[in-house]
């Protein structure tokens, strides 16, 4: 006899249901550990026996997305060390006030302006980013300086 409660399992509720997913849908969702529970991929598992799709396809597919995977971070480790040229830099540092300028004013009228620094981010390219934003700050500052000294 066991003591304590009963381990009872009860299915997630995922919309749409596992069971009204194409083949494909259930092949994506058991190769994707990033994106799916655990509690959804073991559905998923479950609903490949009920379907019978033979296990080379399920192993088929968790072995593209592994590849897919490590491509992907083999593409986010590239773009780390990428960087803007220096005439890049210098674009950047001469219309910094510019954009900060549209930003502002993008917010207030409800313009959508982004100055790309949540995808440089987004996309891993540090270099990048922190060239960016040293070049928005610095540049700025020049102007505040030279506007402060001419006036």
């Amino acid at each position: 006899m066991v003591d304590g409660p009963a381990l009872v399992f009860i299915p997630m509720e995922l919309k749409p249901p596992i069971a009204c997913r194409t083949t494909d849908e259930l092949l994506r969702i058991t190769a994707d550990p990033t994106n799916w529970t655990p509690e959804a991929r073991a559905l998923a598992r479950i609903e490949h026996e009920h379907r019978a799709i033979p296990a080379s396809a399920i192993a088929a597919r968790e072995l593209a997305y592994a590849e897919k995977e490590r491509g992907q971070a083999e593409l986010l480790a590239r773009n780390a060390s990428e960087s803007y040229s220096a005439w890049q830099i210098i674009g950047l540092f001469l219309v910094a006030p510019i954009l900060i300028i549209g930003k502002l004013l993008g917010n207030h009228f409800a313009l959508d302006i982004k100055l790309d620094r949540t995808e440089l981010d987004r996309e891993n390219y540090k270099r990048k980013y922190r060239q960016r934003m040293g070049a928005l700050i610095a540049g700025n500052l020049f102007w505040i300086v030279l506007a402060t000294a001419l006036s």
